[in-house]
């Protein structure tokens, strides 16, 4: 009682609320066996929003860059007119047009158009590199998080297998101390095993839904959950 009474104070301290607030549990820990629709595919890495904006990024860079190198090229503007002269309200036997070209180059610009170029290059090789790092970090973070998940399920059910066990021999003893052919000590014992099999085994669902909680998040989805 003390303990539970210390880890709710140490709760209540940690949400920012008073001593006098009462805390209920809404939900219980449960195990959920785990089903991944887009892990067969392997993976929805550019599907992440993290891949996405590196994806942008290399995108723009790449824009930027072209934009640049448009500098170098010279800039042709064509413009053009027509006018009616005539002697008479409304007459048209006589008329005018014209159609000219305008070439812009900025010879002497070129170092600066250079070092324009030059610079736009150097962000998208680095936007490149990113997005690759980017990349081969979010595959491991994949990896790393279903391998949990796996590890997590094979420790659960030893941690199953062994409260099963220490149940069972719990009920032999039982059984033989109402025969007095176990100690009071013995009886005792296998009472506290069970409860420490128990409590392994809710540690370990704890931990077991952790894993499926951060494997949502690396893979951005909703995991379809069964009982």
């Amino acid at each position: 009682d003390n303990q539970f009474l210390n880890s709710q104070n140490e709760l209540l301290h940690l949400l920012g609320f008073k001593k006098d607030v009462g805390l209920e549990l809404t939900d219980t820990l449960e195990y959920y066996d785990a089903k991944f629709e887009k892990t067969n595919s392997r993976y929805p890495i550019f599907d992440r929003s993290d891949i996405k904006a590196y994806n942008f990024k290399v995108k723009a860079s790449n824009r930027i860059l072209n934009m640049n190198r448009m500098k170098f090229l010279p800039r042709l503007n064509a413009f053009g007119s027509f006018e009616y002269n005539d002697t008479e309200l409304f007459g048209q036997n006589a008329e005018n047009w014209m159609i000219g070209l305008n070439l812009h180059w900025q010879l002497f610009n070129g170092f600066k158009n250079i070092s324009a170029a030059t610079k736009a290059k150097a962000e998208l090789h680095q936007a490149k590199y990113e997005l690759e790092k980017a990349t081969s970090q979010a595959k491991n973070e994949m990896d790393a998080a279903l391998r949990d998940v796996d590890s997590a399920k094979n420790k659960l059910k030893l941690a199953n297998s062994m409260v099963k066990q220490s149940e069972e021999s719990l009920r032999i003893i039982k059984d033989r101390y109402s025969k007095g052919l176990e100690k009071t000590t013995d009886l005792l014992n296998a009472e506290t095993t069970v409860s420490n099999a128990r409590l392994t085994y809710l540690q370990t669902l704890f931990l077991y839904n952790v894993s499926l909680f951060k494997t949502e998040l690396m893979f951005e989805e909703k995991i379809k959950m069964n009982l």
